[in-house]
């Protein structure tokens, strides 16, 4: 848990968000809390504290809380989201994220995951995830991930945000932002669940003033078989 909120930590200072240890509050959900009608995502983390993701899935969703399943985001609009988002990245790198696919392959090792997004004619576009370490050299941050255990429920985090935003009004007398954090979770049922999970803080050098606020959207994509 220490290295979650170690990492979260490192997430907002490079995104120049004026947030501490907002990722290792009691509340993971906000209000919205997982839907009790879906499959439990409760289960036994592999050895090195992950879900165990590999699957493939429909791009399309099967539920979505809150809204209707119409609105929420396919699984290449999850990872677009993220691959706009703010914040430092390798010269020259950029992430292969379709506009749109028929299926999202995810395969994992300790340090490693690979997601491939499968067209219609089965045309494939691999985009690779690495395992967080902390090394001063690091230059790109765009393509990390984590994982840790809250609750019995094994979660993958990726380091970059989709969206971020600083407000400074005043410094030090206000600041505060706003960030997002995309989690991967697996159902007992094989569906793979996606978390975004919205924070709001505000920093006051007065008590009346300073907030905190957290909420989550959810959205489901079942498991295939057939390997399409």
């Amino acid at each position: 848990m220490m290295e979650f909120c170690l990492i979260n930590l490192a997430r907002l200072i490079i995104g120049g968000i004026v947030v501490a240890l907002t990722a290792c509050a009691s509340s993971i959900t906000g209000p919205t809390d997982y839907p009790a009608s879906w499959a439990s995502i409760a289960s036994s983390p592999t050895a090195d504290g992950c879900p165990n993701l590999t699957a493939i899935y429909s791009n399309r969703p099967s539920g979505a809380v809150p809204g209707e399943v119409g609105d929420a985001p396919s699984l290449t609009e999850v990872f677009m989201r993220m691959a706009y988002g703010p914040g430092p990245r390798g010269y020259g790198k950029t992430w292969s994220i379709p506009s749109d696919a028929v299926s999202v392959a995810i395969e994992q090792t300790p340090e490693e995951l690979l997601v491939t997004f499968i067209g219609e004619k089965n045309e494939r576009s691999l985009q690779l995830f690495r395992r967080l370490k902390i090394m001063r050299t690091e230059k790109r941050y765009d393509d990390l991930f984590t994982c840790h255990v809250s609750n019995g429920e094994p979660r993958l985090n990726f380091l970059f945000a989709p969206a971020s935003q600083r407000r400074d009004m005043g410094a030090p007398v206000y600041a505060g932002g706003t960030d997002t954090f995309i989690f991967l979770l697996k159902a007992v049922d094989g569906a793979l669940v996606v978390q975004s999970r919205s924070e709001s803080i505000g920093l006051s050098i007065f008590i009346i003033g300073t907030h905190y606020s957290v909420d989550s959207t959810w959205s489901r994509y079942p498991a295939l078989t057939g390997g399409k």
